[in-house]
């Protein structure tokens, strides 16, 4: 089963690269389940990569899916912690949209766990509908 909608979860510090990287756990759980134009939007955590400040906790940007995993092989992963890289091109760049707070999304995908315990969060078609809405108030 493909995953056509999602949100990843990324270490503070991404700024509009072509590509993210997900941990071997990642990529054991999401490898053949994250097909070339799915869509994601990227959520920031807290916790920074080296050198870099804390995330904001909020969802502040859209990539669509252009590689598969491990087809990025031009540049050095991020961090070690998540070095499959998976290729995407930008489509709501960070900084170009206000960011949605973590208690919105929460609210809007109904789960309040979120983003606990994991680095990818399936979505269906509405849930990631509803969640771009966010950006068109």
């Amino acid at each position: 089963m493909t995953s056509d909608y999602g949100i990843k979860v990324l270490w503070a510090g991404w700024q509009n690269e072509p590509y993210f990287g997900f941990s071997a756990q990642g990529y054991k759980q999401w490898g053949n389940n994250i097909e070339i134009g799915s869509h994601m939007l990227l959520y920031e955590s807290l916790k920074p990569r080296p050198g870099h400040n804390r995330g904001i906790q909020s969802i502040m940007a859209e990539v669509e899916v252009v590689t598969g995993f491990d087809e990025v092989t031009d540049v050095v992963a991020p961090t070690v912690e998540h070095e499959h890289l998976i290729g995407v091109k930008v489509l709501r760049l960070r900084g170009s949209v206000n960011p949605i707070p973590l208690d919105h999304i929460r609210q809007i995908i109904q789960k309040s766990s979120f983003p606990s315990g994991f680095t990818y969060w399936r979505l269906t078609a509405a849930e990631y509908t509803n969640l771009l809405k966010e950006w068109d108030r």
